[in-house]
């Protein structure tokens, strides 16, 4: 993931911006993407069949994205892609990181759905800390706002780089483990 914890404050401005306007056409891609075979309505329980569907490109991603010269604003611009032929490979191709950047995009409006008053903020913490610069979802507490791309990033790295599988229901589990801490 991209970080922005030692940029200027106009830096992390011109990251949100971005980063929004991604997120919303994001969702639009998915759903062309996933078509009628999943009922998108904006529930928490709609990202079951979600999470199953993006295990699933995961594991068998699309042809054709990496001709293509797209990488989504929340990814470090510098992280080779994987099979780029470097001793440092990354771990995504561009059609897993367009599976992903589309799901993420869906968690976003299921996010804003449930609770519309919701605000995006940049997490301003300590110097150091990681998530500093970081675009997140303010829904009740200022001091517990949600990284939405995290929801997604730890599990896409478990599945692509070891094969680890989550438990049927994973993504509506940890979008509304995140929702309750950040509701208090």
């Amino acid at each position: 993931m991209r970080v922005l914890t030692f940029d200027s404050p106009e830096t992390w401005a011109a990251y949100q911006r971005d980063f929004l306007a991604e997120a919303a056409n994001a969702a639009e891609r998915f759903r062309r993407s996933a078509g009628a075979s999943i009922a998108l309505d904006k529930s928490p329980e709609s990202l079951d069949a979600v999470g199953t569907w993006l295990v699933d490109k995961l594991q068998h991603p699309e042809p054709g994205w990496d001709a293509l010269d797209w990488l989504p604003v929340w990814l470090h611009p510098g992280l080779p892609l994987a099979g780029s032929g470097t001793d440092s490979d990354g771990p995504f191709t561009r059609a897993q990181l367009e599976s992903m950047d589309q799901v993420h995009g869906y968690i976003v409006e299921v996010l804003l759905t449930q609770r519309p008053t919701a605000k995006w903020v940049i997490f301003t913490g300590a110097k150091r800390d990681i998530r500093r610069g970081s675009t997140m979802l303010d829904i009740g507490r200022r001091q517990w706002p949600i990284n939405t791309i995290g929801l997604i990033y730890k599990v896409s790295l478990n599945v692509v780089l070891d094969g680890d599988l989550p438990p049927a229901g994973w993504l509506r589990n940890a979008v509304e483990a995140e929702f309750a801490k950040a509701t208090g």
